[in-house]
């Protein structure tokens, strides 16, 4: 089942970027090919990274839908850190 999420996520201390999140398929695909798994052993993943990788790659999903580019891997984990947890909490 597919999922969107539209949130406008904090990317620095001053600075907010909104973020179009569309849970679907390619994430958990994109997710197994990244390490190199089957879909049925994601659950072998730690959480803390499988979570991270599961909102790049839904993050990833939503500028291609809207036809536009996104960050690197890299870039967004230093958007998670500033991500409140309440917000997280409706993200996912």
């Amino acid at each position: 089942m597919d999922g969107i999420i539209i949130e406008k996520i904090p990317v620095n201390r001053f600075f907010k970027r909104r973020v179009r999140f569309h849970f679907g398929m390619f994430v958990w695909v994109a997710i197994a090919e990244k390490h190199d798994k089957m879909l049925d052993d994601l659950g072998e993943i730690e959480p803390e990274q499988l979570g991270a990788d599961a909102l790049y790659f839904a993050a990833k999903w939503g500028a291609f839908t809207e036809g536009k580019t996104f960050v690197s891997y890299e870039k967004f984990e230093k958007w998670l850190e500033f991500i409140p947890a309440r917000q997280m909490n409706r993200i996912t």
